[in-house]
Protein backbone atom coordinates (compact mmCIF):
# COMPACT_ATOMS: atom_id res chain seq x y z
CA UNK A 1 0.00 0.00 0.00
CA UNK A 2 1.83 3.20 -1.17
CA UNK A 3 0.74 4.86 1.94
CA UNK A 4 2.45 3.11 4.75
CA UNK A 5 5.65 3.23 2.37
CA UNK A 6 5.03 7.04 2.11
CA UNK A 7 4.81 6.89 5.97
CA UNK A 8 8.30 4.93 5.73
CA UNK A 9 9.88 7.40 4.04
CA UNK A 10 8.83 10.52 6.16
CA UNK A 11 9.97 8.30 9.69
CA UNK A 12 12.96 7.48 8.03
CA UNK A 13 13.43 11.48 7.04
CA UNK A 14 12.72 12.37 10.31
CA UNK A 15 15.16 10.02 12.29
CA UNK A 16 17.85 11.21 9.57
CA UNK A 17 17.09 14.98 10.53
CA UNK A 18 18.39 14.40 13.95
CA UNK A 19 21.10 11.68 13.28
CA UNK A 20 23.31 12.76 10.81
CA UNK A 21 23.68 16.96 12.41
CA UNK A 22 24.40 15.06 15.81
CA UNK A 23 26.90 12.84 14.26
CA UNK A 24 28.58 15.83 12.48
CA UNK A 25 28.38 17.99 15.98
CA UNK A 26 29.67 15.34 18.25
CA UNK A 27 32.80 14.59 15.52
CA UNK A 28 33.51 18.34 15.65
CA UNK A 29 33.49 18.63 19.30
CA UNK A 30 36.12 15.34 19.78
CA UNK A 31 38.36 16.41 17.19
CA UNK A 32 40.73 18.99 17.64
CA UNK A 33 40.41 22.13 15.18
CA UNK A 34 42.92 22.01 13.12
CA UNK A 35 41.49 18.60 11.76
CA UNK A 36 38.10 19.23 12.45
CA UNK A 37 37.23 19.59 8.77
CA UNK A 38 38.67 16.24 7.72
CA UNK A 39 37.08 14.28 10.50
CA UNK A 40 33.65 16.07 9.70
CA UNK A 41 34.18 15.36 5.58
CA UNK A 42 34.85 11.46 6.36
CA UNK A 43 31.79 11.24 9.05
CA UNK A 44 29.60 12.29 5.88
CA UNK A 45 31.49 10.34 3.62
CA UNK A 46 30.97 7.27 5.42
CA UNK A 47 27.61 8.02 6.27
CA UNK A 48 26.04 8.36 2.78
CA UNK A 49 28.04 5.68 1.55
CA UNK A 50 25.30 3.44 3.99
CA UNK A 51 22.99 5.02 2.14
CA UNK A 52 24.52 4.14 -1.51
CA UNK A 53 25.61 1.00 -0.87
CA UNK A 54 23.07 -0.26 1.80
CA UNK A 55 19.84 -0.94 -0.43
CA UNK A 56 21.86 -2.66 -2.99
CA UNK A 57 23.89 -5.12 -0.08
CA UNK A 58 20.25 -5.93 1.03
CA UNK A 59 19.14 -6.71 -2.32
CA UNK A 60 22.02 -9.10 -3.34
CA UNK A 61 21.33 -10.50 0.08
CA UNK A 62 17.34 -11.30 -0.39
CA UNK A 63 18.37 -12.44 -3.59
CA UNK A 64 20.68 -15.36 -2.90
CA UNK A 65 18.66 -15.85 0.44
CA UNK A 66 15.28 -14.19 1.74
CA UNK A 67 14.85 -10.14 2.73
CA UNK A 68 14.27 -11.39 5.92
CA UNK A 69 17.99 -12.87 6.06
CA UNK A 70 18.56 -9.37 4.82
CA UNK A 71 17.24 -8.14 7.68
CA UNK A 72 18.79 -10.03 9.80
CA UNK A 73 22.61 -9.44 8.82
CA UNK A 74 21.65 -6.03 8.91
CA UNK A 75 20.74 -5.68 12.24
CA UNK A 76 23.66 -7.85 13.71
CA UNK A 77 25.78 -5.17 11.90
CA UNK A 78 24.22 -2.87 13.76
CA UNK A 79 24.61 -4.32 16.66
CA UNK A 80 28.04 -4.26 16.04
CA UNK A 81 28.56 -0.65 16.16
CA UNK A 82 27.62 -0.71 20.39
CA UNK A 83 31.38 -2.28 20.84
CA UNK A 84 33.10 -0.66 18.14
CA UNK A 85 32.58 2.47 19.72
CA UNK A 86 34.98 1.52 22.91
CA UNK A 87 37.61 1.39 21.08
CA UNK A 88 36.96 4.83 19.59
CA UNK A 89 36.56 6.34 23.28
CA UNK A 90 39.85 7.69 24.81
CA UNK A 91 41.57 5.48 27.26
Amino acid sequence: VPWIAYAGFATLGLGISVVAPTALALTGRRIPPHDRTFAISRVAVIGFAGFFIGPPAMGIISEFGSLRISYVIVALAALLVIPLTRLLRPS
